[in-house]
C-alpha cells in the first residue's frame, strides 16, 4: 500500500496555504512520478522520514530527536547566590520576555530556517505555543532568574499521567555556557518526580549542539531520529 498525503487542517488555516503531511516508514522511499501526481493539490507538504532521502523535489529541513530518560531525580534545589527558580505567573509576570526568551530557543525550528516561510510565520507559531503552556492546567513553566531578571525557562506537560514532555527550553543568549539551564533541569526534573511521573521525553533537533549535550549529560537517551523534509509547490 503506497503512502498517501494527509490534509492538515491547522496548518493550512495558520499558514493559508493547503499543507499536507506524508510518514515514510523505513525502507519507503518517495516515488517522483507518484508523489508528484498526489501532490498537485497541496502547496506545501511535510514529510517524515526514518531514512535520510535523496531527492531534489524535497528539501531537508530538521532532524527531530526524541530523548527519553527514566525519572527519579529528587531534592535539586538552586543555591546560587543572586539566582532564583520558580513556577511562571501568568499574572504578575512579564509575558513579553518570556516570549523572547521562547523565540530565542526555537533558533534551530524547521519554521525558522525554511526561507520559503513569510516573514512573522516562526514568530506567530511559538508565541501560540507558548500561550498555550502558560494557560494549559496540564503544563507548568518554571523560570529562572539571575537578580530578578527572567533569564531561562522550561515549560512542560504530563500527558495522561503516564510521562512528562519538555515542550520549550529558552535560556537568554547572554547567559549560555554558565550552567542555568543544567541547574534549571535539574531542579524540573525533580518537581516533575514529586508528581509522581517517572518518565520524562523532549524533542529537539540534532543539529542543536546545545541541547542535544545538555539532554545527554543528564541521562537522556535517544530514542528516535526522524528525517523532516518540506516539498514547496513551484
Amino acid at each position: 500500500m503506497k503512502p498517501t498525503i494527509q490534509r492538515l487542517d491547522w496548518d493550512s488555516d495558520f499558514l493559508g496555504l493547503t499543507v499536507g503531511k506524508l510518514i515514510l516508514r523505513r525502507m519507503e522511499s518517495l516515488s517522483d512520478s507518484d508523489f508528484l501526481k498526489k501532490s498537485s493539490n497541496f502547496d506545501l507538504i511535510y514529510i517524515f522520514s526514518e531514512d535520510r532521502l535523496d531527492d531534489s523535489l524535497i528539501t531537508l529541513v530538521d532532524r527531530k530527536v526524541v530523548l527519553v530518560r527514566e525519572n527519579n531525580k529528587k531534592d535539586s534545589n538552586c543555591d546560587i547566590p543572586l539566582v532564583k527558580i520558580r513556577l511562571f505567573d501568568p499574572i504578575t509576570d512579564n509575558f513579553e520576555k518570556l516570549l523572547k526568551l521562547g523565540l530565542q530557543s526555537g533558533l534551530y525550528s524547521r519554521f525558522n530556517k525554511d526561507p520559503n516561510f513569510q516573514d512573522g510565520v516562526y514568530n506567530k507559531l511559538y508565541t501560540l505555543w507558548i500561550e498555550k503552556l502558560v494557560s494549559d492546567s496540564n503544563s507548568q513553566v518554571w523560570v529562572i532568574n539571575y537578580n530578578s531578571d527572567m533569564v531561562g525557562f522550561i515549560g512542560f506537560s504530563v500527558i495522561d499521567q503516564q510521562y512528562a514532555d519538555i515542550i520549550l527550553v529558552g535560556i537568554d543568549e547572554n547567559f549560555r555556557g554558565q550552567g542555568y539551564g543544567n541547574k534549571l533541569l535539574n531542579y524540573v526534573l525533580s518537581k516533575i518526580s514529586y508528581l509522581g511521573i517517572n518518565k520524562v521525553q523532549v524533542t529537539t533537533q540534532l543539529d542543536n549542539f546545545p541541547a542535544m549535550g545538555l539532554y545527554q549529560r543528564n541521562d537522556f537517551k535517544i530514542k528516535n531520529i526522524t528525517n523532516i523534509y518540506h516539498f514547496w509547490k513551484k
